[in-house]
């Protein structure tokens, strides 16, 4: 009976490794290409802008750490702690809110599942070989307030995520790791004006590793200030963006609307 217990117990703890390895550990490296209408540009007081954005994700668990290697901006969110930490390389200083408030005010707004938006989005069916891997393209369309997106995403099933990835594709209801991903949004807010983006991400660097605690830390000297409103990391960027343009080194000019061509032929 003992034996059978230890043997019971082994193929247990085999079959628990062996889920927990299946789960992306590493690092992530994406080229964004965005274009917006003014309207946005003026309003997102510097999240959005016009150009490339090569953001580095982190994971390790369901903590997911995402750096703007432009903006030198931080996203650091532990959703076991209700915990999402924003903070900027250039002002030394950051906000803390809660996780759960965060990502749905900011990173769930192409999110069927969780009621963010209504609309569809499904696989067609279609693979695709993207980096030598296979990938099943999913296409939908969400709308919310008048304003519609059409959305697309090429995702690779060999390596299982924690829901906290997809805040990276802003809610996206994929079941991988997204290899490319885009969406247009296309809408008018009543005396605003346009409401316009364009945005494509691919993914051009995959490792998988180790991830360390100090990676998923903030740097010593930075000040981070609890807030219960996710709103005031709007000032947080407004005021990186005011430091970089102080600097000549901001990355938009919101006189111009400019387009971009990846490396390989999408299909859309």
């Amino acid at each position: 009976m003992k034996k059978l217990l230890t043997i019971i117990l082994f193929l247990l703890t085999a079959l628990t490794s062996s889920a927990q390895e299946n789960f992306f550990e590493g690092e992530l490296v994406y080229d964004n290409f965005e274009n917006h209408s003014k309207m946005v540009l003026k309003f997102s007081k510097g999240m959005a802008y016009n150009g490339k954005r090569t953001v580095r994700v982190l994971m390790k668990g369901s903590v997911i750490h995402m750096i703007d290697n432009v903006l030198h901006f931080h996203t650091l969110l532990f959703p076991d702690e209700n915990k999402a930490i924003i903070f900027s390389d250039f002002l030394k200083r950051g906000q803390q809110f809660p996780y759960d408030e965060y990502v749905k005010t900011y990173l769930s707004q192409f999110s069927i599942s969780k009621g963010s938006v209504k609309g569809t989005f499904e696989k067609t069916g279609e693979t695709e070989m993207v980096r030598d891997r296979s990938c099943h393209i999913m296409k939908g369309k969400v709308s919310v307030s008048g304003v519609k997106t059409d959305l697309e995403a090429w995702v690779s099933q060999e390596y299982k995520i924690y829901d906290s990835y997809r805040t990276f594709t802003f809610g996206m209801d994929i079941d991988g790791i997204a290899m490319k991903c885009a969406y247009k949004t296309v809408g008018k807010i009543p005396l605003l004006g346009e409401a316009r983006s364009y945005v494509q991400s691919e993914l051009v660097e995959m490792k998988t590793r180790e991830v360390t605690d100090e990676e998923l830390s903030v740097p010593e000297g930075y000040k981070i200030v609890e807030s219960s409103s996710p709103f005031k990391v709007v000032g947080l960027y407004n005021d990186t963006r005011k430091y970089m343009k102080a600097q000549g080194i901001y990355p938009d000019d919101i006189d111009k609307e400019v387009t971009f061509k990846t490396e390989d032929e999408w299909s859309f």
